[in-house]
């Protein structure tokens, strides 16, 4: 058995406590091939976001744990099987440590066996890219564009981005003009980053020149958009237009919900487990 397989193997030895099993962050840190608590941390962070994105109990799967350690006060977490699933799926995919574990958490549930592996940074990305949205919008109102004309101020950043309206985009990605769902739902990870820092930069650029009115913020947002629409097209790129679609993100979002109750039942008591079954 090689060192990652027995590595694996004491994974399911866990922590009890009361009944229930967790993990501690440093002993997955070690697991995971990280050397260093800092570059950890910023793992676990990139975790409790997707667990907040997907409006989960956050202390129910990273529980602070500090501990002393030689008299000094070190920071750790006690995780869940479904924290642990999140920290494999958002660190760093080099490591085999990291894709062995995994695959293993993977397989403890079905309904994540076929997880997309893009699909953790999507839903990070189309967060990002709702906050951007908002922080735009703001800059465009204090810019001097009035509530009825932000709409064709964004559409502006469309056309120059993809080369025509917002209309025209869903018509020709497909989408069902009467799907009231929003374009972005349904977009992949490379295209709704491309939008995200459209959208940062636009603001950006719309806060150099306050008050400037809604004809220059308009040009701004095209322009912005042509600029990225340049970088994606470079030495042959695909057209943002011409980017598939996916599934609607909320789908992927039921999939990681389901996998977070089925691995939280693993893990219950063996009293609850058997007071479920008798229920039954």
């Amino acid at each position: 058995m090689s060192n990652s397989d027995s590595q694996l193997a004491h994974f399911e030895d866990g922590v009890q406590e009361n009944g229930n099993s967790w993990w501690s962050a440093r002993w997955l840190m070690s697991r995971l091939d990280y050397s260093t608590w800092s570059s950890f941390k910023n793992v676990i962070g990139r975790a409790i976001q997707t667990c907040v994105n997907l409006n989960l109990d956050v202390t129910e799967n990273f529980l602070p744990n500090p501990r002393q350690v030689n008299g000094r006060r070190e920071e750790d977490y006690k995780l869940s099987r479904f924290a642990c699933f999140l920290i494999a799926n958002v660190a760093d995919p080099k490591k085999p440590a990291v894709e062995a574990t995994k695959a293993y958490l993977a397989s403890i549930a079905a309904a994540a066996i076929d997880l997309n592996p893009d699909l953790l940074e999507r839903i990070r990305e189309r967060e990002l890219l709702s906050v951007g949205e908002k922080a735009m919008s703001s800059a465009a109102s204090r810019a001097g564009v009035r509530p009825d004309q932000i709409a064709l101020f964004k559409d502006h950043g469309y056309r120059g981005m993809y080369n025509m309206s917002l209309r025209k985009l869903r018509e020709h990605k497909g989408l069902d003009l009467n799907n009231s769902n929003t374009l972005y739902d349904y977009m992949g990870l490379s295209e709704l980053a491309a939008n995200s820092f459209r959208v940062t930069q636009t603001t950006e650029r719309l806060k150099q020149y306050p008050r400037s009115g809604p004809k220059h913020a308009n040009q701004v947002a095209h322009d912005v958009g042509a600029k990225v629409r340049s970088m994606m097209v470079a030495d042959g790129g695909t057209p943002p237009e011409d980017l598939p679609l996916e599934e609607h993100i909320n789908k992927g979002k039921k999939v990681l919900k389901t996998t977070s109750r089925q691995m939280a039942k693993l893990d219950e008591p063996t009293t609850k487990k058997t007071k479920t079954r008798r229920r039954r």
